[in-house]
Parts: C-alpha cells; structure tokens; sequence
C-alpha cells in the first residue's frame, strides 16, 4: 500500500499513477489480503494496555457479529 500512495503523492504529476492504475493497484492489494486481515484492527501506538484491552474486546464482538451474520469484509457493490 505505502508504494502505491508513495506514486500517487509524487511532485511530478507526471509520474502520478491514472485513476484507472490506482483502482486496478488498490484492487490487487485488496484481493491479497485475506478475509482475516481485511477484518482485523487497526491500533494506535500510543494506545493504553487499558485502551488496547477495551478496544480490542469491542472489535471482537463486532467482528463476532459481522462473520455470524456473513457480512462480508469489504462491501461488494
């Protein structure tokens, strides 16, 4: 992912990837990931052992939720 943003911010808008490259990139990078990891969370460095515990017990449930009621993990239009 940080390759694709890293073309996509150059100063040069010429070497800037098209619309059309950066749907096509991001849509392998997605596709590479598996249903795990597109559902897993994303946490702060600087979180607390009090936040980190709390959060991650309310992400559980969600995700609990979201795999019961087959949910997927990106929304497929």
């Amino acid at each position: 992912m940080a390759g694709l943003v890293n073309d996509m911010v150059q100063d040069d808008p010429s070497k800037r990837p098209t619309v059309d490259e950066v749907v096509a990139r991001f849509e392998g990078i997605r596709k590479g990931l598996s249903r795990s990891k597109l559902r897993s969370r994303v946490v702060s460095k600087d979180e607390s052992k009090f936040d980190a515990v709390f959060r991650g017990i309310a992400h559980l449930t969600r995700r609990i939720g979201f795999v019961i009621r087959r949910i997927p993990p990106v929304p497929v239009p």
